[in-house]
């Protein structure tokens, strides 16, 4: 960064406070170089500004001063105005309107991101990121544009006029976008170098903030100045600092940043330099065990902040010392004088608590076994206040077994142990209940209880070592030697209501585990059969005449548990009575009843298969009435129990006889006669016809017709079937039944079609006609336009249009009238405008349809394939059938035709070669110039670079250095693009080079010999010639093509090495202009 870029006013009061105030940003005067230029804190000001580009001759517009190219396209500085600004977000649009130009060539502008044009190419190289948006037009007085999304807030972008060839223009600067200002935001701490306070004269001390990445001043500030440091302010471009501080003292370095328009807020730190005496830590007494000795510590002598000594461990008494090296360059020495002390008998301690202890300065646990221990004494003046420590801290661990209930009692064992004991203790049992009374134990065992009744048991166990009574309390234990009684066996199933005709039954309880026994009990005179010790016995009721009680208890170990007791009563059995058999006729009722007396308090229960219960109660003593849908024989069950008493079930046998199947008339109505129509009913043999009432006859048939009818005769119908067998009843079904009315003979007319496009014209189409109803007796007759007496319509003859026919027919005194209608319709009307393609590279042209006025409704098929008209585009080459079908789906048929396009071919007229460098080459487009008003534009390209643009029929062309140049030629023609390309192969001009110095000595190898050289392989040389000085001829050759490895004279003449010195050359060849060339020269031979 250039300091002329910010113009800043320092004021120092009192040495700490600076005040600093940019420039304000509105005012300003354009700089004439990019390192000048004025920066702008809101680019906002620039808005409006009108300026004046100077004249080339007051501004330098070289490297470094200025880019070299003032676009990625190119484009030389001239009188450049320059102006910086800080961007306040990602977008920026700029518009720079000339005027008053003296020339009218109008300006080039554009915006830089940094002052450094080092790297700025041009013409397909890569360019330098330097370019942010540039417009360099062609000379003109078009207002630019400058824009870009991709600044970076808070950095310097630079941007600059310039009049396109120098022209002296003025100029308006428009602001689109990128009003918004740039706040630089505050820094709060320092985030790297020491963190240390202090530092020794000579150190480096450094500082540093995060940087802010952009174009940023950063202000540093010692307080108080030095000898060494001797100004107290520092401006530098870098956010980190170092500085050496030879002097000591306390000093605060304090910084603040500026981009040139926002200042920071001040941040400091304060740290002090001076020398660090060196650490005394005087005498220290050590007994002879304890070394090595790592020193003291816990103290600080000289306050440098680290504690301790920090040489090596001490491995002997006396005196030591260490110099200190500390990373900041401090150094200071360290000493330290240590006193042996003489070594006495250890004394073994024992000791002992229930819980971790304090031993002087130690907490004891049970870890500590014969550890060595220096007593605290602190007036000691030897080693005798050593001791070796055995710490105990006992463990007592308990749990208590109840055993089985034995004749009432429960017997409580404990076991208990000791862990982590001297030896000698004694344990004691305390037993409570749970109100903490104490339980005598007058047993010899005092780990071991007897309990006879229900308690919460707790136990206390104390061991007793050394003094010392530690405690255990065990959980309590809930006890109850009742819990331990069997309970009341479950039983299985008793039968509790025993019919009076079976008086033994089994009762069972289930077992359970534990149980030695059971006990059984009756009353009443009931007998217990076999042993009545078990789970299960046999009772016999034979003698008893009222209810009895039986009871079952278990018993165990510990004793007999309550009884489970039931009470069992006595039932007679009931048994029902029904009818053997009964018949019944398909869906009628029938009543099922019992024929013997209702036993009291007995149940019923009604089984019936294939029937409706439409009276009486299925779970009753009944009567039932059931319905039988379906013809068969069924049976209907009844059981009766009395309780557990059940009797044996009843069967009655019920056959049900199919009904007489419905008779399902049907009539077919004409206009004489009706023929009615019956389905056939099983188990009948003849069928009974009625008609109003009247018997008609009898039939075995299912058909019958009345003729000899009037149009609109009514009457009823009936038919009576009956069953005969199989079946019961009678079926009868009636039905009114007419004959057709005038009105209802209808007549269906038809053609085979009612739509004829204009070819079928001459087609006839025969006409029909279908009458209902029988009547065929009657006369027909068609007519109307077209009508041929065929009765067929003949389209021509009728013409164009819509057409009524007319059919006529009679018969009974009814008469009937109908027609139908058939158009004529004429083909589609259209014509057919094809349209070539034009250009080289297209493939397809375009059909346009012009329909008649009724062609609105027209469909297009191209080829078989439907297209949408009446455009139809990308037609390809060739020949096309175009179908066009109007509403009424007639068509026509066009050929239609589509030719390639036509276009010229191209030819270039020139000289024939070989062509050189240097050399003028004249080309014309022959062809296209006698078609010069159907061209709008020529473009020639020269390996890719426009050489001519406009009029090239004719050009001209010169290269400097030989090599194949593409040429590619594009002709706008007739507004298509045409392209031709070919190569121009052009040779280096023959060039001759002759060395003007050898060596003619034996040793000299390849440099012994004379060459010449040529870059045309299969150039030839009319003549060489070489001379002494006073015009002898030494060596002499015609006529020969140079190889460049072949040597020509080697120095000799005569067979004899020439003497050193100069001699002259001459030769001669034709060059490519067929012109003959001389060269002389001197030629210099050493040895």
């Amino acid at each position: 960064m250039n300091l002329s870029r910010y113009l800043l006013f320092l004021t120092v009061i009192c040495g700490v406070k600076i005040t600093l105030s940019a420039q304000n940003p509105c005012n300003y005067t354009a700089g004439y170089t990019c390192s000048t230029a004025p920066i702008i804190c809101d680019l906002s000001c620039l808005d409006g500004f009108v300026g004046t580009t100077p004249l080339a001759s007051a501004v330098v517009w070289t490297l470094p001063e200025q880019p070299q190219y003032v676009c990625t396209t190119g484009g030389n500085p001239q009188n450049m105005s320059w102006f910086a600004f800080i961007a306040g977000s990602n977008h920026a649009q700029i518009t720079i309107t000339p005027f008053n130009c003296a020339n009218n060539d109008g300006i080039q502008a554009g915006i830089f991101d940094d002052c450094d044009f080092s790297d700025a190419v041009f013409n397909n190289n890569p360019y330098a990121p330097e370019y942010i948006d540039c417009e360099s037009p062609d000379g003109d007085m078009s207002a630019i544009t400058l824009e870009s999304f991709n600044l970076i807030p808070g950095q310097i972008y630079y941007f600059y006029v310039d009049g396109y060839e120098g022209d002296v223009c003025s100029y308006k600067v428009d602001i689109i976008s990128a009003t918004q200002h740039f706040e630089l935001h505050n820094l709060t701490s320092f985030t790297q170098g020491n963190d240390t306070v202090q530092i020794c004269p000579n150190t480096s001390y450094t500082l540093g903030v995060d940087s802010l990445k952009l174009d940023i001043y950063y202000y540093w500030k010692i307080n108080p100045a030095t000898t060494s440091l001797p100004y107290d302010t520092f401006t530098r471009l870098d956010s980190i600092v170092n500085w050496t501080f030879r002097d000591t003292g306390e000093y605060t370095i304090s910084m603040f940043a500026t981009n040139g328009c926002d200042i920071t807020d001040t941040i400091q730190k304060t740290f002090k330099v001076y020398e660090l005496p060196d650490e005394d830590f005087g005498t220290i007494s050590q007994c002879s065990n304890e070394f090595p000795f790592g020193g003291p510590q816990d103290i600080d002598p000289n306050g440098d902040g680290v504690f301790g000594w920090q040489g090596p461990n001490i491995t002997a008494p006396g005196r030591d010392s260490f110099l200190v090296n500390r990373p900041d360059g401090c150094s200071f020495w360290q000493y330290i004088t240590v006193d042996p002390l003489p070594l006495q008998p250890r004394e073994t301690v024992t000791l002992v608590d229930c819980q971790p202890f304090a031993y002087h300065d130690l907490i004891l646990d049970d870890t500590y076994k014969n550890f060595p221990y220096t007593l605290p004494v602190n007036d000691r003046n030897g080693c005798d206040s050593m001791v070796m420590i055995n710490a105990y801290i006992p463990v007592i661990s308990a749990n208590l077994s109840p055993s089985a209930c034995s004749n009432g009692e429960i017997t409580v064992s404990c076991s208990a142990n000791v862990a982590s004991s001297p030896g000698g203790h004694v344990l004691n049992y305390i037993w409570k209940d749970e109100f903490n009374n104490i339980i005598v134990d007058n047993d010899a065992n005092p780990a071991t209880i007897s309990i006879n009744s229900k308690i919460d048991l707790n136990l206390s166990v104390t061991m007793t070592v050394l003094g010392k009574v530690c405690q255990i309390d065990l959980p309590s234990l809930q006890l109850d030697p009742s819990l331990e009684l069997p309970l009341s066996p479950q039983t299985n199933a008793w039968d509790l209501e025993i019919c009076k005709d079976v008086p033994t039954s089994n009762y069972s309880v289930q077992g359970s585990a534990g149980t030695l026994s059971y006990v059984w009990t009756t009353n009443n005179g009931a007998i217990i059969d076999g042993n009545a010790t078990g789970n299960s016995v046999n009772i016999d009721f034979l003698e008893v005449d009222n209810n009895v009680t039986i009871c079952a208890a278990a018993v165990n170990g510990c004793g007999e548990g309550p009884p489970s007791c039931l009470d069992v009563s006595f039932l007679d059995r009931p048994n029902p009575d029904l009818p053997t058999q009964l018949s019944i006729c398909e869906d009628s009722v029938v009543n099922v009843a019992i024929q013997n007396q209702m036993m009291v308090g007995a149940t019923y229960l009604w089984t019936v298969n294939g029937a409706n219960v439409v009276s009486g109660n299925p779970n009753t003593f009944g009567p039932l009435g059931l319905r039988y849908a379906q013809p068969g024989n069924y049976q209907v069950t009844v059981t009766a129990s009395n309780k557990e008493c059940v009797g044996t079930p009843d069967v009655v046998n019920i056959e049900v006889i199919p009904a007489i199947t419905q008779v399902q008339i049907q009539a077919v109505s004409y206009a004489n006669k009706v023929e009615v129509n019956w389905t056939p009913v099983p188990c009948v043999a003849q069928y009974k016809i009625y008609k109003d009432g009247l018997y008609q006859g009898t039939t075995t048939f299912t058909t019958t017709i009345f003729e000899s009818l009037k149009p609109g005769d009514t009457f009823v119908v009936r038919i009576d079937a009956e069953g005969v067998g199989c079946a019961c009843g009678v079926s009868s079904a009636s039905s009114q039944v007419a004959t057709l009315s005038c009105d209802e003979v209808q007549i269906a007319l038809s053609a085979p079609s009612y739509l004829v496009c204009e070819p079928d014209w001459g087609i006839s189409l025969p006409l029909s006609s279908v009458l209902t109803g029988a009547m065929t007796n009657g006369i027909g007759l068609w007519n109307g336009p077209g009508v041929l007496t065929s009765n067929e319509f003949l389209p021509s003859l009728a013409g164009p249009g819509s057409h009524k026919l007319y059919f006529n027919y009679e018969e009974l005194g009814c008469a009937y009238k109908d027609s139908l209608t058939i158009i004529n319709i004429k083909s589609p009307d259209a014509s057919v405008l094809p349209t070539d393609p034009e250009c080289k590279e297209d493939d397809s042209g375009t059909i346009e349809v012009i329909p008649s006025a009724a062609g609105s409704n027209y469909n297009y098929y191209l080829d078989g394939q439907r297209v949408n008209g009446p455009m139809l585009s990308g037609v390809s080459i060739g020949n096309h059938q175009l179908e066009i079908i109007d509403g009424n789906l007639c068509k026509i048929v066009k050929s239609v035709d589509i030719h390639p396009p036509t276009y010229p071919t191209v030819s270039f007229i020139m000289d024939e070669g070989p062509f050189f460098d240097n050399q003028n080459i004249d080309i014309t487009l022959k062809e296209l110039v006698g078609e010069q008003q159907l061209i709008d534009s020529i473009e020639w390209y020269v390996n890719g670079e426009l050489f001519c643009a406009g009029n090239c029929y004719s050009s001209r062309f010169t290269f400097e250095e030989g090599g194949t140049y593409v040429h590619q030629v594009i002709i706008y023609y007739k507004n298509c693009l045409m392209e031709e390309r070919f190569d121009l192969v052009v040779k280096d001009s023959p060039k001759v080079y002759v060395s003007n110095i050898f060596s003619a000595s034996a040793s000299s190898g390849a440099n012994g010999i004379w060459k010449v050289v040529t870059n045309d392989p299969a150039l030839v040389l009319h003549e060489l010639s070489v001379f002494s000085r006073w015009g002898e001829r030494m060596y002499h050759k015609t006529n020969f093509t140079i190889s460049e490895n072949e040597g020509l004279w080697d120095g000799t003449f005569r067979g004899q090495k020439v003497q050193p010195g100069v001699y002259v050359y001459q030769l001669t060849y034709t060059n490519e202009k067929g012109e003959e060339v001389m060269l002389t020269g001197d030629i210099t031979v050493v040895r």
